[in-house]
C-alpha cells in the first residue's frame, strides 16, 4: 500500500511493504540479516530510519578475484622465473602472496598496470597487476604447483587456480 504525501525525513507519505522472498540455503550456509522495528510517530520513525541508513555500514563480504598468467600451466621452468597475474576487489587488494606446493614463497609486488584486465572486467582498477620473482633453485626438480593468494583490506582471502609447473634445474 502507498499513501501519498511529501517526501523526505519530515514528509508524511508512507509505504507498507510485505516482503516475500523465496530462496534456498545449502548445507552449512549462513544467512545474516538485520531487522529494525521502529515504533514511533511516523515523522520520528522516518527520521530514525534515515539516520540509520546514513550511519550503518555494510561489511565487505567479497573476496578478491584474479588469476595467475605466468608461468603457463605445465611449463618447464628453471632458475629465477617471473610469476605474474592480476587481482582486484570491490574495496582494495592489500597483498598478493605466492605459494609453491601450498607453502609461502613470498609476497608479490602489487599495483602494476594491466589495462587488458580492465577491458574485460570494467570494475577492475588499471593498476591491478602483480609480479614476483621466484627462485626455482629452492625447489626440488620435478612437478610443483604454484598459486597466488590475494587478501583484501577487510581480510577476505581468495586463492587463485593452481598452476602446475615442472622444475628442471
Amino acid at each position: 500500500m502507498s499513501f501519498a504525501g511529501a517526501a523526505g525525513p519530515t514528509g508524511f507519505g508512507t509505504n507498507y511493504f510485505a516482503p516475500f522472498a523465496a530462496f534456498a540455503l545449502g548445507p552449512a550456509s549462513i544467512f545474516e540479516s538485520d531487522i529494525y522495528l521502529v515504533a514511533a510517530a511516523y515523522k520520528d520513525a522516518r527520521e530514525a530510519i534515515y539516520d540509520l541508513r546514513n550511519t550503518i555500514s555494510s561489511p565487505d563480504i567479497f573476496a578478491p578475484f584474479g588469476s595467475v598468467d605466468a608461468p603457463q600451466a605445465n611449463s618447464q621452468v628453471r632458475g629465477t622465473i617471473e610469476v605474474a597475474g592480476w587481482a582486484f576487489d570491490n574495496v582494495a587488494v592489500s597483498k598478493v602472496e605466492i605459494l609453491v606446493d601450498d607453502f609461502l614463497a613470498g609476497t608479490a609486488t602489487y599495483g602494476t598496470p594491466r589495462p587488458d584486465v580492465q577491458t574485460v572486467w570494467h570494475s577492475a582498477a588499471v593498476n591491478c597487476g602483480f609480479q614476483f620473482q621466484l627462485d626455482t633453485t629452492l625447489c626440488a626438480n620435478g612437478p610443483h604447483t604454484l598459486t597466488a593468494k590475494a587478501t583484501d583490506s577487510s581480510g577476505n582471502v581468495a586463492a587463485f587456480s593452481k598452476v602446475r609447473m615442472d622444475v628442471n634445474n
